[in-house]
């Protein structure tokens, strides 16, 4: 109906104005779209309304496959980053079929999978990367898709993300558990190759960033609630009690 479609766009209009800066590159825009989507939504058939449709999507915050992909790709075409809606299937759900995406950073396209990667049912962790920028070679291995009505991807330039957990973007850096030892990494979307780097020496859950500022649980330190201040390096602890979620 036109009346919904006008609530999506401009609903929309205000998460991505209060997320993306003009002067952000193409990956930061994509990549703030991705784990918003991932953070924010949860994978379920049972709605009120259609678990297909982005509307139900958006305003019950949850749905299927379809209406993940379909609210990746509205976004994107307000981002004007060139997105396509792939229909397939995957690997683990039967006879029926499965939808992602794939966008096109810097001229080279890429398949993105919200849906897989979204992974908040798993404890300590919400978003992972293993299906975000992959090429085909590698989404051969668990999707199907006819590569005839698509583009290629070829680009192997983002396989650093894929072992990552729990990122959190900050201008342009990432930062996110090390999915080996789980201590606080950076890495630097502006330089490539992508290369990270230890910013502190403690296991850390829950990574999320408000006004340039991280913030963390501290599993070397009781599971307590943590701040860190990037550019002084300043660590401070926030609460006595342990953080569930």
């Amino acid at each position: 109906a036109r009346q919904e479609e006008k609530w999506i766009v401009d609903e929309i209009q205000t998460i991505l104005k209060n997320r993306i800066h003009p002067d952000m590159s193409e990956l930061q825009k994509v990549l703030i779209v991705h784990d918003y989507i991932a953070r924010t939504y949860s994978y379920e058939r049972h709605t009120e309304g259609s678990p297909f449709a982005v509307y139900t999507f958006m305003n019950e915050k949850h749905g299927v496959c379809m209406a993940y992909a379909l609210l990746f790709e509205k976004m994107m075409e307000v981002l004007e980053i060139p997105c396509y809606y792939v229909i397939g299937k995957a690997a683990g759900e039967g006879t029926e079929g499965h939808a992602w995406n794939m966008v096109q950073i810097d001229g080279h396209w890429y398949h993105v999978d919200v849906t897989w990667d979204d992974i908040g049912s798993i404890p300590g962790r919400e978003v992972r990367y293993r299906y975000f920028l992959v090429a085909d070679e590698k989404m051969r291995l668990d999707h199907e898709w006819n590569e005839n009505h698509y583009p290629i991807c070829t680009s192997t330039k983002f396989e650093a993300f894929h072992r990552l957990y729990d990122g959190c973007v900050v201008n342009t850096r990432v930062y996110y558990p090390h999915p080996g030892n789980g201590h606080l990494y950076e890495m630097n979307l502006a330089n490539y190759p992508l290369q990270a780097k230890q910013k502190l020496s403690v296991n850390i859950q829950f990574c999320f960033s408000i006004n340039g500022l991280l913030y963390f649980r501290n599993d070397s330190h009781n599971r307590y609630l943590y701040q860190f201040e990037i550019a002084a390096e300043e660590l401070t602890q926030l609460s006595a009690e342990p953080v569930i979620r």
